[in-house]
């Protein structure tokens, strides 16, 4: 038989039989919320790139589109890169920040594009989590080496401004290696740390990009694979 409920008054209880309380009650939670983790924790192996659109009749033109911007930025890129190389003349601290700025857009545009333009017209539109987190370390290390070097041409014209008659002196080529230098050691630092941070925490998720999942993206759990929607 099931005893009756007693209601006993607040002022009753003793602090102690109030501790008690407590204490049952942050274990019941924490259990609760421990099944839950433990439910909700899937093993993803791969995603799905779904990509821009669903309508078969745009994927020709949006191919031929991107294909085109795609080539322009790596044949300008790589055409400044040889006419930088070849011409001594130009061995100046700020084409060589310019020529390591246009080496990193070309990297930048080839760690996304040659696997959308292949999902256009493939019927297989599934990435590895590996390749997806390689792809995303690639691209976060010379988006962000992009940016240091944007510095460093900012530093470099305002020594040339302000600073002319110095600038050959506080500019030299020892100066301006170490400094494209410190660009891509701090790209990758930065790459490692975000990439860290993807592959940890980020457990499940529908994502609407075509790129790795980044720390910041949430959404919804899903078992084994997972829906990528194009961004860019």
């Amino acid at each position: 038989m099931t005893l009756p409920h007693v209601v006993r008054p607040v002022d009753e209880i003793t602090e102690e039989e109030l501790e008690n309380i407590c204490n049952n009650s942050r274990e019941k939670i924490y259990n609760q919320e421990s099944g839950m983790a433990k439910e909700n924790h899937t093993i993803k192996s791969e995603f799905i790139l779904t990509g821009f659109t669903d309508h078969p009749e745009l994927k020709t033109l949006l191919f031929v589109v991107f294909l085109t911007v795609f080539l322009i930025t790596i044949v300008g890129n790589l055409g400044l890169l040889i006419l930088i190389s070849k011409e001594h003349r130009l061995h100046t601290p700020m084409y060589i920040f310019l020529g390591n700025l246009a080496l990193v857009d070309s990297c930048c545009a080839c760690a996304v594009t040659p696997k959308m333009l292949r999902n256009f017209f493939s019927k297989n539109r599934m990435i590895s989590f590996y390749e997806c987190i390689a792809q995303f370390y690639f691209l976060c290390t010379v988006e962000t080496a992009d940016c240091f070097l944007l510095a460093a041409m900012a530093y470099d014209r305002y020594v040339a401004i302000c600073k002319p008659l110095q600038y050959h002196t506080m500019m030299s080529k020892k100066l301006c290696i170490q400094m494209t230098t410190g660009a891509y050691i701090a790209g990758n630092l930065h790459s490692m740390i975000h990439t860290e941070l993807t592959c940890g925490p980020n457990k499940g998720e529908l994502l609407n990009n075509l790129r790795a999942p980044g720390p910041q993206q949430g959404g919804t759990s899903l078992p084994g694979s997972q829906a990528l929607k194009g961004e860019r």
